[in-house]
């Protein structure tokens, strides 16, 4: 259970401290096409995406860099903003859908990032989503500096792949 605390914490130390640095493009962490879930097709309307994801959604499973985690973790989403429940600890993040590429992506924000022309990650996390009715997936690349092409979470990915399902009243 505290597996998934460290990566909701790894994730925020990722953004608070902009702590990941490249010194070259070679470094960085390419997604890979195989793994969990299938490659997407065609994108949805981000609008339509947004109004669909208010409300609070419990995590059902995930998967941080090939290991699987488990915790009682909740996002209330709330305009174009969600806010981690983990525990009694909680955190807001703002988020943007779009569309790109064939893929329903997702940039979150947490902070600017006053060390990003300088190379390093941190503040924001770029992912693509997959929202069908009751039921949302997420995958972070932890990064920052790409949207994942596919819903992998491989081990050396420093991706995350999160489940949810709707919370009813």
């Amino acid at each position: 259970m505290r597996k998934l605390h460290h990566v909701v914490l790894l994730a925020s130390s990722l953004a608070l401290l902009g702590c990941s640095h490249s010194n070259s493009p070679g470094d960085r962490v390419q997604a890979s096409s195989g793994g969990i879930g299938s490659v997407f097709g065609s994108s949805t309307d981000p609008v339509a995406d947004a109004q669909n994801l208010q409300g609070a959604w419990k995590l059902t499973g995930a998967t941080y860099d090939g290991r699987p985690m488990h915790n009682d973790v909740r996002w209330v989403v709330d305009g174009d903003h969600y806010t981690i429940h983990l525990g009694q600890s909680e955190e807001t993040w703002q988020f943007k859908l779009d569309s790109g590429s064939g893929h329903n992506q997702i940039s979150a924000k947490h902070h600017d990032n006053p060390l990003a022309s300088q190379g390093y990650t941190g503040g924001t996390l770029t992912g693509i989503y997959e929202l069908s009715g009751d039921k949302f997936r997420v995958c972070f690349d932890m990064t920052g500096r790409q949207f994942p092409k596919s819903f992998s979470a491989q081990q050396g990915s420093r991706q995350i792949i999160y489940e949810f399902a709707r919370e009813r009243d």
